[in-house]
């Protein structure tokens, strides 16, 4: 996910801030990253620009820049301040009728 965000960032043309060091990468976050093959049905990415964006519609050029299959609820600037807590996840797991039992036992 970060490195499709961070594709569609520089598509998109946005004044995004860059780490400092030598391999430079851009300052995004997601604010409840999760482990390699699992797949999530709602993301929270924070992006760092370096200063305001002129194009009022900044946010759907943005969401041009992904690929088919990937929706989004929406594009918002935050305010100065902490960031926006996760405040709940839901996870579904979803098992063949021979793993029930023994997950079961394992709970």
């Amino acid at each position: 996910m970060m490195r499709l965000a961070a594709r569609a960032v520089c598509r998109a043309r946005l004044p995004v801030k860059f780490s400092e060091g030598f391999n430079p990468h851009p300052r995004l976050r997601l604010l409840l990253p999760r482990p390699v093959g699992v797949a999530s049905e709602c993301e929270l990415l924070v992006l760092d620009l370096t200063g305001e964006v002129s194009d009022p519609h900044w946010g759907e050029g943005l969401l041009r820049q992904f690929p088919p299959g990937a929706e989004f609820r929406g594009v918002e600037p935050l305010s100065e301040g902490p960031l926006p807590r996760v405040t709940w996840a839901a996870y579904a797991v979803a098992l063949t009728a021979e793993e029930v039992p023994r997950v079961r036992a394992r709970l």
